[in-house]
Parts: C-alpha cells; sequence; structure tokens
C-alpha cells in the first residue's frame, strides 16, 4: 500500500467510526502522526510509536479500539490487508463476566456473521473456474501447513470420494520437489490464511513456473499466494485477534473447499455417478449394523 492510500485509509477508518474534530486531543495527536509518517507505520511497535508521539501506549490502544479494533496490532493488521472495519459487531464481543449461556450466544452470532461475509465475498465465476480445472486435472497437489492442515485434509478427502486423484504435501522437501513433477492440466492448490506462508508460497511459484494451474484459498487478495494464483478464492472475513475466532479461519477455508466440490458434482454429475455409488457403499460397508 503507498502513503497516499495509507493516509487515504486512515481517514476512511476515521471517518466511519468518528471524526477526528470528536477524538480527544491525544487522539488527533496519534491520527496526525499516523497521516504524517506513514512510511514508519509498519515497522513500528506500540511502544515505540508512543515514545516518538510522547504519550502513553494505552491511549493508543484507547484510540485504536475506539476505531473498533481490539488494538494496535489489530489496527495495523486491517491497514495492512485493507479491511475497513471489524466483521464481528459489538453484540458479539466477548466479556471476561460472560455466562456460559452468553458466550454461545456470541459465539453464534461471530461465526454467522462471520461465515456470511464468507460467501457473500466468494465469486461464482472464480469457484465454477477452479472445479472445472480441478476436474479435469490429470493430478491435483495440495500445499499447505500448521492449522491449514485440516483443510488440506478434508480437500483431499472430498476430492477423493469423487474419482479426482489429489495429494498433501506439508513437508518443505517433499513440498517443493513434488512441486516440480506438475506439468500442464495439473493443479496446484495452496491453502493458507495469511497468503504468506513460505512452504506453501514457494512450492506454488515452482509448481507455477512447470506450467501446472495454480488456485489458491487465503483469506487477502493482496498476499503472495493470490497474487501467484490462476484463480485466488479469498475469504477475506476481518478475523479478531482472539483464540475464541480462530476456528473461523479454518471454517472459511473448507466451506471454500466445499463450494468447490459441489460446484464440480452439479456440473459433471453423469460423469460422476460411479463415484457416488462406490463412495456411498464404502461408508455404509464401514458402519455397524446395530
Amino acid at each position: 500500500m503507498t502513503d497516499d492510500n495509507k493516509m487515504n485509509k486512515i481517514d476512511e477508518l476515521c471517518n466511519i467510526r468518528s471524526t477526528s474534530e470528536n477524538m480527544p486531543k491525544s487522539y488527533q495527536k496519534i491520527m496526525e502522526y499516523l497521516k504524517e509518517h506513514t512510511s514508519d507505520f509498519d515497522s513500528l511497535s506500540i511502544t515505540q510509536l508512543a515514545r516518538k508521539i510522547k504519550v502513553d501506549p494505552a491511549n493508543i490502544t484507547r484510540f485504536c479500539q475506539s476505531l473498533g479494533f481490539s488494538g494496535f496490532s489489530d489496527f495495523k493488521f486491517s491497514m495492512k490487508h485493507n479491511i475497513t472495519s471489524t466483521a464481528v459487531s459489538h453484540t458479539s464481543t466477548f466479556l471476561k463476566e460472560d455466562s456460559t449461556a452468553e458466550t454461545l450466544r456470541k459465539v453464534q452470532i461471530a461465526y454467522q456473521q462471520l461465515i456470511g461475509e464468507v460467501f457473500d465475498l466468494l465469486d461464482s465465476n472464480s469457484i465454477e473456474r477452479a472445479a472445472q480445472k480441478i476436474f479435469q486435472a490429470g493430478i491435483v497437489h495440495i500445499y499447505s501447513q500448521d492449522g491449514n492442515m485440516m483443510a488440506a485434509q478434508f480437500a483431499q478427502f472430498i476430492f477423493w470420494q469423487i474419482g479426482i486423484r489429489s495429494y498433501i504435501f506439508s513437508d518443505v522437501n517433499l513440498a517443493l520437489t513434488s512441486a516440480a513433477h506438475l506439468k500442464r492440466g495439473d493443479v496446484a492448490l495452496g491453502i493458507a490464511f495469511s497468503g504468506d506462508a513460505k512452504m506453501t508460497v514457494d512450492a506454488i511459484e515452482i509448481a507455477k513456473e512447470h506450467h501446472a494451474t495454480i488456485i489458491s484459498i487465503c483469506g487477502f487478495s493482496t498476499s503472495l499466494l493470490a497474487k501467484a494464483a490462476d484463480i485466488s478464492l479469498c475469504c477475506n472475513a476481518k478475523i479478531p485477534d482472539d483464540l475464541r475466532y480462530m476456528p473461523i479461519e479454518l471454517i472459511g477455508e473448507i466451506a471454500i473447499v466445499s463450494a468447490i466440490q459441489s460446484s464440480i458434482i452439479n456440473k459433471y454429475h453423469n460423469e460422476l455417478e460411479c463415484y457416488f455409488k462406490s463412495s456411498i457403499t464404502t461408508i455404509q460397508n464401514n458402519r455397524y449394523n446395530l
């Protein structure tokens, strides 16, 4: 993001939540510094910024919270990824005094909001293109690591159910080696919410050099993974910096994978009918008949 864009972004964030004139003087001081020193913004910690502006770090935290963010890191994260506001409303903000019933209610609201935003952002043409490329692929390699592995395992499972040869690679050596064996007509699917996971991005870049079709599932269209992809599927929901919200990343990725599989089944139903019967038989045979 250029300095001009950052300045516009800061103005936009403040116009949504408040106006400079209504801010306390300490907040106005923070705002003016951020506008005038945008080139330093990404590299400053809250302590460093507080020293430069000569304000208490707590004032910076409260300033960010007044704009609807959980704190300074959340504000910086949103600026970096060009996110205007938080997706989670104040009605679903967790409080330490919440009862279990209230916590469950807020979990429900938060997840409904965030999943709704994932699907609002999905482009049906991109899903259809991804479904076509995966169905027609000679082979599908899925590259992922850490927490995103569960989405990768789910993708492999439901692709195999409809006869699509797919393999997961999470070890860096195997990932980079396997990517070099892909060719035109194959698909490399990279899954990483940040879009900047090194192993995943590196494998995708190698696969791209070998003319495989690149599909990405990630959180941000500005990420390295999204930029490298021929088809980028982004679930750019704003995930608060709170462990209780973290599973939504996985759920968003699984939702996108499910959308691809559903699109494949709908479009190529006749060609896949034999796999439906085989998968159902396998599932039934793996159950106890009580």
